[in-house]
């Protein structure tokens, strides 16, 4: 059964049924994408791990459709100004079946409330490093990976979901992981971010055991 701390991914829209079967066999697959990572402290989702596990399914009832992904270099502005850059990008991805303000928001509720995304599952804190080291940022700054699921029905008369997998990547001069849950919305301060999108086509009856 799926649950946020086997399967850490916050689930788009919030009226989306996870207990459904193929909702609750891809949130459990997606858990072979994630490991430990030298340099941080929580496990993160990786992309090659996980493009391979879908690439090997026997039974191919779950299928890449397409990746996609947006990045900003550490820039003045806002929490806010950025959910919007993201929500944009996500919104496109789903075809706007999620409306861009409702993500807006959505994003910026999560990266206002860090300390509840690491306690759900859904979000993971990524220290400073020394120069040269395996994550190549200051000791002064810092990253979060937070893990997004959007899932639509699929605009056919087929029972198959479109789910879209997003991981983003949200970093700022900030050395200690206490100071980010004090992060203000509209304050202008340096940000950079990365998000990686990816859509897949879930068949009815997908088992994350194919």
């Amino acid at each position: 059964m799926y649950s946020e701390y086997t399967t850490p991914f916050n689930v788009l829209p919030a009226s989306a049924d996870v207990s459904s079967g193929p909702v609750t066999q891809l949130l459990e697959f997606c858990s072979t994408g994630l490991k430990p990572t030298p340099g941080a402290g929580d496990k993160l989702f990786d992309w090659g791990t996980f493009k391979r596990a879908v690439d090997q399914q026997a039974a191919n009832k779950l299928t890449f459709d397409e990746f996609r992904d947006l990045s900003s270099s550490p820039t003045l502005t806002t929490v806010e100004a950025a959910a919007s850059q993201c929500a944009g990008f996500l919104s496109d991805s789903v075809d706007h079946q999620i409306p861009e303000g409702e993500l807006k928001t959505h994003l910026t509720n999560l990266l206002t409330n860090l300390s509840a995304g690491k306690k759900s599952g859904w979000a993971s804190f990524i220290p400073g490093e020394p120069s040269g080291g395996w994550i190549r940022r200051g000791p002064d700054s810092s990253e979060w990976q937070l893990r997004l699921a959007l899932l639509n029905p699929k605009s056919s008369s087929s029972s198959d979901i479109q789910a879209v997998l997003a991981t983003l990547k949200f970093g700022g001069n900030v050395a200690k992981e206490e100071d980010w849950y004090k992060l203000d919305r509209e304050k202008s301060q340096k940000l950079s971010f990365n998000l990686d999108v990816m859509k897949l086509i879930v068949s009815a009856d997908f088992h994350s055991s194919d």
